[in-house]
């Protein structure tokens, strides 16, 4: 057959375009499209476009010189383009399309393949250019999805690398391994191990040579990186073909910019509780399409309405939080360091492919929206390793970091994580547990405009001292945390949960309340809040890094004072009829602590701690006040005139200027 177009033709069993069983079969510049078979029972269906049935000796084939064999049908069985028998061989010349074939009726997916099959022993091979002088052939899934080729145990391929990226055997997905001389190896993918690591030092190509003298990995094949493993790869060089897919949990660490790979998260069904079920989600590859390049926009094949949600945070607009399917111009892409909100309505791997993110990348931070989420920006990690908060630096428009009045950075100190079990927002710092994974994204805030650059390496060890007191509050369902924070830079207001039900801790300093909130050394005391949701038993737990002499917590509502140098827990019933205030933090340094201080004043309010007669006298020596003390007292300072006063209890005396 030569420049022939084989259309529209239909068998009940086999090969519905074209069937040979046996011989050999030329086919030159030939079209085989819009073919099928549509006996649905048969268990002998093979091959809608083209069917090699059976072997009659090792000359059964055919011999397809350019061309194509698409969009044919087979109903039931193998193979909706090419069915291939055992033993025998499908040859191809130049340039040859299989694509856009279909098994199953009328659905795409529906079987074994949607291309081709090739059983047992049989035989798929380009043997040299053609009238383009080309050699290749091109074997796709329909566009609705499916595998492309079939291969059962045992068969053979001398299909080049570079046109072939997957195959199915037994029903699951399997990699193609592709060795240098571009023929099938095996039908595993190749997996880094969990001790294996390329840094340079170790020059081994993953095809198990070892290259003199390079200092690149050398990839002949499809790669894995599996769930849990590093690979630290230096520089990759990709021969032929190049599939490298990074697990949910695995990381890789290149300095190449022209890697391909097809990075995976996996994001657990979401209730039918809006709270819950939701990820913060980012992009390692270079702004990839969200139709083209991933597999985000997924619907549910019960009912037409998608499963999914995509959500960005927009800090300068009326409604904040910009749904995918709003159709907003400029949704189109996932941005590199931008951060996004995903849920999905079932258990689902997220697939994002393109080219690594290896240099520096900027993202503008916002500072003009209005309300609670004001200054708050989600960004994301675009790396495919982990990254903390030494990794990013705040820069003005010619890339220089910011600085305070003496020339100290500015820095961000923490960040939001989501909860997808809770719904709750939990603060973290970068000097205590901020490793941020691949395809994560997190919640930070600025107090006004400015660029955030992210860097592969990290800028160095953190400035501060790394003194700071964590505090968390747990009842039976939930925790919520804060942290004061000893050193210079920008805190973190605290925000709404997601859920209304998780307790809230925050830090309030001048009116503002913090869940990360960023002091000086020579704060004494500070408001620690406490916003119970629900009524029962809570329990405080207090974690300290740095020396402290004194440090005590204040129960304005149980009236007790903690030693939390000696005690690091404390339980306590809440209700939401509580005083919000409920707690201070007192601390001290050295020559303070050696004589603690028993009365401070916290607002309008005068608190003594301790147990004996307290006295109050004014400076004349005048008796001004006098009551006995068990535990915690709050005296009003409305009941004295502004000046100083000296209040003693037993043998200790201080004093105290009312304003």
């Amino acid at each position: 057959m030569t420049r022939c177009n084989i259309s529209g033709n239909a068998t009940t069993m086999q090969g519905g375009g074209f069937f040979s069983y046996s011989g050999k079969t030329t086919a030159i510049d030939c079209t085989i499209e819009n073919n099928g078979t549509y006996y649905y029972d048969s268990d002998v269906n093979h091959g809608g476009g083209i069917c090699l049935f059976d072997n009659k000796g090792s000359n059964h084939s055919i011999y397809i010189m350019d061309g194509g064999v698409i969009k044919n049908n087979n109903c039931s069985k193998d193979g909706g383009g090419v069915y291939v028998y055992e033993g025998a061989v499908f040859q191809v010349k130049g340039n040859v399309q299989i694509t856009d074939n279909v098994q199953g009726e009328l659905e795409v997916g529906g079987g074994d393949a949607n291309n081709a099959y090739l059983a047992g022993s049989a035989v798929i091979e380009v043997i040299e250019p053609g009238l383009g002088n080309e050699a290749f052939i091109n074997i796709t899934p329909h566009d609705g999805g499916g595998v492309a080729v079939v291969f059962a145990e045992g068969a053979a391929s001398g299909i080049p690398a570079e046109n072939l990226s997957h195959f199915t055997l037994d029903g699951s997905d399997y990699n193609i391994i592709i060795n240098k001389d571009g023929n099938i190896e095996s039908y595993e993918p190749y997996s880094w191990t969990e001790t294996a690591t390329w840094d340079g030092t170790i020059a081994t190509d993953l095809n198990g040579e070892i290259p003199d003298g390079s200092t690149n990995i050398i990839i002949y094949r499809a790669v894995k990186i599996p769930s849990g493993v590093t690979a630290n790869a230096g520089t990759i060089t990709c021969n032929a073909f190049c599939d490298i897919i990074i697990e949910d949990g695995a990381q890789l660490i290149t300095n190449s910019a022209d890697v391909a790979v097809l990075a995976k998260k996996n994001v657990e069904e979401a209730d039918e509780d809006d709270q819950t079920g939701w990820y913060l989600i980012s992009s390692p590859v270079t702004n990839p399409s969200i139709t083209d390049n991933t597999n985000l926009i997924t619907k549910s094949g019960h009912y037409d309405d998608p499963s999914y949600d995509l959500y960005r945070f927009n800090e300068a607009a009326e409604l904040q939080w910009e749904n995918y399917r709003a159709s907003h111009a400029d949704f189109t892409i996932l941005q590199n360091g931008r951060g996004y909100l995903y849920r999905n309505a079932n258990d689902h791997e997220i697939d994002i492919g393109g080219t690594l993110n290896v240099s520096d990348i900027t993202y503008n931070l916002s500072c003009s929206g209005k309300g609670d989420l004001k200054g708050f920006n989600l960004i994301g990690n675009p790396y495919s390793h982990n990254i903390t908060l030494l990794n990013t630096t705040l820069v003005d428009n010619s890339g220089k970091p910011i600085v305070d009045g003496e020339s100290n950075p500015i820095n961000l100190t923490g960040f939001y994580r989501l909860s997808k079990d809770d719904g709750s927002w939990s603060a973290k710092v970068t000097s205590v547990d901020a490793t941020i994974a691949p395809l994560e994204g997190f919640l930070v805030q600025v107090n006004e405009p400015r660029t955030v650059k992210f860097s592969r390496t990290p800028r160095g060890s953190s400035k501060s001292n790394g003194d700071n007191i964590k505090f968390t509050v747990a009842n039976s369902q939930y925790e919520d945390v804060a942290y004061a924070l000893f050193e210079n830079g920008l805190g973190l207001n605290k925000i709404e949960h997601m859920n209304e039900d998780v307790p809230m801790v925050y830090i309030n300093i001048n009116k503002e309340d913090f869940a990360i909130a960023t002091l000086n050394d020579e704060v004494k005391q500070f408001n620690l809040n406490l916003e119970a949701k629900t009524t029962g038993k809570y329990t405080l737990k207090v974690e300290k890094t740095g020396a402290y002499r004194y440090m005590h917590l204040i129960d304005k509502v149980a009236e007790k004072d903690i030693n939390l140098l000696e005690e690091n827990e404390y339980s306590f019933i809440g209700s939401p009829a509580d005083s919000k205030d409920r707690f201070i933090v007192r601390l001290e340094n050295t020559a303070d602590a050696e004589n603690p201080v028993f009365a401070y004043q916290n607002g309008s309010d005068i608190v003594v701690c301790g147990e004996g007669e307290l006295q109050v006298f004014d400076l004349m020596g005048r008796l001004i006040a006098q009551k006995h003390v068990n535990g915690v007292e709050t005296m009003r300072t409305s009941s004295l005139k502004t000046g100083v006063y000296v209040f003693r209890l037993n043998d200790m005396t201080q004093k105290i200027v009312i304003r």
